[in-house]
């Protein structure tokens, strides 16, 4: 019996007593952090520690290419159709099948922590007005443009704060790979990062464990990022609307606002 049939097995009573039916796939977002245990259950995997784990693993992934998707369902939905595609040019996409987006990509973070978050109309579900991703569901194959040079930053990240002896989960990620339908949407720059997958933007918690979280937290991670990771090789900002993020990338030269 694969993995994948023994996930499915432990969670389908579970949506049977909510709903029936293919509203299940549909929002089966909602369930996230329901799902996301049972699936290191079932696989036993573990969260990512090191850069030859993450390596090894970003390489398990099938991955297709700019001309695949635009000549898939997916070029439309993208919003790459519309796009200045030679901004895109070599740019390649994971394929996220199935219970795929559980999988751990770095540290603790999930490949579904990646993809883009959102659609563009309301949906209502349980009387609550959400705003669905198309990449929610399972029975749908998705993609994500994914930098690895991204996902070896944010480990270097990580260890460089454990190193200090700060808190090296005390962030989260709150965007990463935005398709340019979506980065529209959302009101981001014509030639955002997130577009090609190697951005990420990060909210800054405890960092020093000192109980709270101030801009001392924040200045130990931008420091870190700034002399330590991305130096010279990518990008840094910060937001006045938005005192707890921090923006990173790795789009090979510098960038600071």
């Amino acid at each position: 019996m694969s993995n994948n049939t023994k996930i499915a097995l432990l969670i389908i009573p579970f949506f049977l007593i909510i709903t029936t039916g293919n509203t299940a796939n549909k929002y089966l977002w909602w369930f996230d952090d329901f799902i996301a245990p049972i699936y290191d259950l079932v696989t036993q995997q573990q969260p990512i520690t090191s850069f030859q784990q993450l390596e090894d693993n970003y390489h398990t992934f099938q991955t297709a290419s700019l001309d695949d998707l635009l000549h898939s369902s997916h070029g439309e939905e993208f919003g790459l159709c519309d796009y200045k595609l030679k901004l895109l040019k070599g740019q390649n996409f994971v394929m996220v099948n199935g219970f795929d987006r559980y999988k751990y990509m770095v540290g603790n973070f999930r490949l579904l922590d990646f993809i883009t978050k959102g659609k563009f109309e309301d949906v209502t579900f349980l009387g609550k007005v959400v705003d669905r991703s198309p990449s929610w569901n399972l029975d749908k194959l998705q993609y994500v443009s994914l930098d690895k040079q991204l996902l070896i930053s944010i480990l270097a990240l990580q260890k460089e704060l454990e190193n200090a002896c700060h808190n090296p989960h005390a962030f989260g990620i709150t965007s990463a790979y935005r398709h340019p339908r979506h980065n529209k949407h959302v009101g981001g720059s014509s030639q955002s990062r997130h577009i090609h997958g190697d951005a990420v933007d990060i909210a800054i918690m405890d960092i020093n464990q000192d109980g709270k979280t101030t801009k001392e937290d924040k200045k130990i991670v931008y420091n870190l990022l700034n002399k330590k990771i991305i130096k010279n090789k990518g990008g840094i900002g910060t937001y006045k609307r938005l005192p707890f993020i921090i923006h990173f990338d790795v789009r090979g030269h510098r960038a600071r606002w």
